[in-house]
This record gives structure tokens, sequence and C-alpha cells, in this order.
């Protein structure tokens, strides 16, 4: 009982502190970068979740979905490559 008094209030409020601190790591990369860079790191996390699923939890790539994937990530290198030259 005691334990729970304690956890519940934790469980509402991890979750809100998490959101708060992305979105103020988003505003801090806005101020530094463009919002073009953000998209880009915003696909890239899609890139790693996808990944992670395929490896973690053994999810089967479609090969339309494997040449997606990898057509994503030479654009993001291309972006890159282009940004830094």
């Amino acid at each position: 009982e005691e334990w729970g008094t304690f956890m519940a209030p934790a469980f509402l409020l991890f979750p809100g502190c998490i959101a708060f601190c992305m979105t103020a790591s988003e505003f801090a990369l806005l101020k530094r970068t463009s919002v073009v860079t953000l998209s880009i790191a915003g696909i890239f996390k899609e890139v790693v979740t996808i990944s992670a699923a395929a490896l973690v939890f053994e999810d089967r790539l479609t090969p339309i979905n494997f040449v997606g994937l990898l057509s994503t990530m030479v654009a993001i290198c291309a972006y890159n490559w282009f940004t830094i030259q």
C-alpha cells in the first residue's frame, strides 16, 4: 500500500518530465540549426526505431521495406555530406 502511493505519482510525472526534456532539447536544437535538420533527425529516429524492432523483436522487413529503409539512410547521409561540404 505504501509503495503504491509513491509509485502512482511517479508513473504520472515521469513521462511528463521526459516529454518536457524532449521538447526542450528540440527547441535548443532549433536555435542552433534549421528546421530541415530537425526533420532529418526525426526521420533518423524513425529509422533507428524500425531497425531496433527488426533486431530486437525479430520483426520481418519485406523487400520494399528494406529498400525504403536503405534509401532513407542514403538520403540522410547525402544530406549530411552536402551540409558539411
